[in-house]
């Protein structure tokens, strides 16, 4: 009983711990496809370079929970990329007031899931966004765009190319960056991957938006908490199929562990042993039988070896042990009559057979 208890604790302990480290492992990967290394097309590894070697002090990768006003202190720029968790309302506070006093806020947005969580933040920046997906997009094709000379960030009259499936505005297909005043400083909200992308920096002029990035005054700040982590919990986890159904599985096991391991009202492994049962005399002359007949080629040796053995144990019945002689071929009957011979023999001498 008290191994299957073991075994039941050890099931369940298996199972917290496959819990706890998918999660560690899902953050861990988060982190691993961080925007500022990460080396993919869509990531920002090659500007974050060019910023710590034109600017090593300046670049601040902020992966805390909770933006503050400390975070904000001392930027210039303050960047959030698809975000995959969504801005609360006490942080778009936050940006507003740090874009007002002067501040740059860029803003991508790549996919509908981050246009959501980016909802809060745009509205109170007062960005109105009607998105919609490009008729004539082709993929891996980008579209080149002139910036108008009223461009507030962008460096203006100059080409930029860029790679979007949505366009910011319903009745402009051609709008793929939307950029605005904002008290003292500005906002800007690029579609689709990000200009200073490691696929898209070296296309066209997209380098100036890059240098103008590290011209403004002040940190700039890459948001990597909303980008990385989502306001995902266990339940999400338990619902993909790929953690699911090895949970499944083991709880599976455990139940049929628990109902049927049982063979009797205890454990099998721990009936005590069954002694082995007595054997007289006569078996021992069966056996010994058996095995002659099994040791010897011929029926006939063997029948006649048991024979000799009876001589010389009982010397003085020589004359009962040869009675009877069958004719020979007949071992099975010979053998049988010196079975029963020896077992009178033994009874007259005191054995209980």
């Amino acid at each position: 009983m008290r191994s299957h208890k073991f075994l039941g604790i050890a099931l369940i302990i298996g199972c917290v711990v496959l819990v706890a480290l998918s999660i560690t492992n899902n953050n861990a990967e988060r982190y691993r496809s961080s925007t500022s290394f990460s080396r993919m097309p869509v990531g920002l590894s090659t500007f974050v370079s060019l910023a710590k070697a034109v600017a090593p002090d300046r670049i601040i990768q902020r992966r805390a929970a909770l933006l503050t006003d400390d975070d904000l202190k001392e930027a210039g720029v303050f960047l959030t990329f698809s975000p995959k968790s969504p801005f609360s309302r006490r942080e778009a506070t936050l940006v507003k007031t740090f874009a007002e006093h002067g501040g740059r806020v860029v803003i991508g947005v790549q996919s509908p899931e981050s246009i959501a969580n980016l909802d809060e933040l745009l509205d109170s920046l007062d960005v109105k966004l009607t998105p919609t997906e490009i008729p004539d997009f082709k993929n891996r094709i980008t579209t080149s765009i002139l910036a108008p000379s009223t461009a507030t960030f962008i460096p203006s009259n100059h080409t930029y190319e860029f790679y979007s499936r949505f366009a910011a505005e319903k009745d402009n297909p051609g709008s793929l960056f939307v950029e605005k005043p904002l008290g003292k400083g500005s906002v800007t909200v690029f579609m689709g991957v990000p200009p200073i992308a490691n696929a898209l920096v070296g296309r066209a002029e997209n380098w100036r938006i890059a240098h103008a990035l590290l011209a403004q005054g002040g940190a700039i700040v890459l948001d990597e908490y909303h980008h990385l982590f989502s306001d995902r919990t266990v339940g999400d986890l338990v619902l993909e199929p790929s953690f699911a159904l090895p949970i499944f599985g083991m709880i599976l096991v455990g139940i049929i562990f628990f109902l049927f391991g049982r063979l009797s009202k205890h454990d099998a492994w721990e009936r005590p042993p069954t002694p082995p049962q007595a054997r007289s005399f006569h078996h021992f002359g069966v056996s010994l039988f058996q095995g002659l007949v099994k040791r010897s080629k011929i029926e006939d040796q063997a029948v006649n070896e048991h024979a000799e053995f009876l001589k010389k144990l009982f010397p003085g019945e020589v004359g009962r042990i040869d009675e009877g002689a069958s004719p020979k071929g007949a071992w099975l009957e010979r053998g049988a009559q010196l079975v029963q011979v020896h077992k009178g023999l033994l009874r007259e001498r005191g054995w209980k057979l």
